[in-house]
């Protein structure tokens, strides 16, 4: 699931972007996708507050009055999502576009005054979905809807009995897969982040809090208890230096 916050305190302005997203993504035949509008800060709050599982691309209007969308920009990158995309805009031409992006790690800033903002509009929207999508989203075809899981909430791949059949765990659930383990691979191969530790297994090295190298058990972020079956023996010497060059545990 994908979903579009926008922090507008004006109505007619979240509507035009609200039309927008939906032209965007009804011409790219996309059904996953939800869209929330916010016009103050308690509304966000409540809704951020929820468990949206899923890519978030922010619109925020840089003048919302109370908290700003700047505001809220900063709260998000300090709260340790640097994963979402953020887009502000803003009726004041005179802002500096570097002094807002660079603070907040925006993927851009627009002028609502701009004449071509429509399409400015839909072009940075295409850019956010595509940057979502291919960069941090591992996306496969569900019940006939492609679905994009994004990579910081895997945990590892799962070969199982039939060969074209794979269990994916994600940080709160798990999918099946029609798609085999060696084609996963493939897809994953020139990606940092995953590494095949059993001949059934590809763990995400980034999710991993700890290993135990004497009994081969994995401990993944946000599960209790370790998982035995993950490491084969061959296999032991290359996770440690994987886990050891990515510095994500000594």
């Amino acid at each position: 699931m994908i979903y579009f916050i926008i922090y507008e305190d004006i109505l007619l302005s979240s509507s035009i972007y609200q039309s927008l997203i939906h032209q965007f993504l009804g011409n790219m035949k996309k059904k996953n996708y939800c869209i929330f509008s916010c016009q103050n800060y308690q509304d966000f709050t409540h809704l951020h507050s929820e468990n949206l599982d899923g890519i978030k691309i922010f619109i925020f209007d840089v003048e919302v009055p109370g908290k700003s969308g700047l505001d809220l920009a900063r709260e998000i990158r300090l709260h340790g999502d640097i994963y979402s995309q953020i887009i502000l805009l803003s009726d004041f031409e005179h802002y500096q576009h570097s002094q807002f992006t660079k603070r907040t790690l925006a993927l851009d800033f627009l002028s609502k005054k701009a004449s071509d903002f429509n399409s400015l509009f839909l072009e940075t929207l295409n850019t956010a979905y595509s940057y979502s999508t291919e960069h941090f989203c591992f996306s496969f075809l569900s019940d006939g809807d492609i679905l994009q899981i994004p990579y910081q909430n895997i945990l590892y791949f799962e070969k199982i009995s039939n060969d074209n059949l794979t269990v994916l765990h994600t940080i709160d659930r798990t999918y099946s897969i029609c798609s085999s383990l060696i084609n996963i691979e493939k897809k994953l191969h020139q990606d940092p982040r995953f590494f095949k530790s059993h001949r059934s297994c590809i763990v995400n090295l980034f999710n991993i809090d700890a290993v135990n190298f004497h009994d081969n058990t994995i401990q993944f972020k946000a599960n209790q208890e370790p998982l035995r079956q993950l490491i084969s023996r061959n296999k032991r010497h290359a996770l440690r230096k994987k886990l050891t060059d990515n510095q994500i545990f000594l």
